[in-house]
């Protein structure tokens, strides 16, 4: 029985890195929603906030987005993987840099890749520190 359970538990490391970053997704989903309540109705223009303040505040939303959709996605993944957890770690991670870069491809946007990425090692390391008990 003991098998079987490891077995499905590796099974799930892909779905679990997924339903990471979607949790990522809708917290940030959840953060714009609630930056647009924040909005004065004297400045909202066609249903666009132009508060000075507003831009900043969706800027750092994305990167805030880019970094916990990294670390959510290799939290998931370890958390579901019944040993290994770090080379589990590596392999989501190098998986998502490579995600980031092709995204960055088409966009040349900076700021969230390099969240992204840094937010991505920090997890890696934190979680070598914690399996190797540091």
């Amino acid at each position: 029985m003991l098998r079987v359970i490891q077995i499905f538990r590796w099974i799930l490391i892909i779905p679990a890195a997924i339903v990471g970053w979607y949790t990522a997704l809708l917290f940030g989903i959840f953060l714009m929603s609630t930056a647009e309540r924040l909005c004065p109705e004297h400045l909202i223009v066609s249903g666009e906030c132009i508060a000075k303040w507003y831009n900043l505040l969706v800027d750092a939303m994305i990167l805030v987005g880019a970094g916990l959709s990294a670390v959510l996605t290799i939290l998931f993944a370890v958390i579901a993987a019944p040993n290994k957890k770090y080379i589990v770690s590596q392999i989501i991670f190098i998986s998502g840099a490579i995600v980031a870069t092709v995204i960055l491809m088409s966009s040349v946007s900076w700021g969230p890749y390099l969240w992204a990425i840094t937010f991505g090692l920090i997890t890696l390391i934190q979680v070598k520190k914690h399996v190797e008990g540091n």
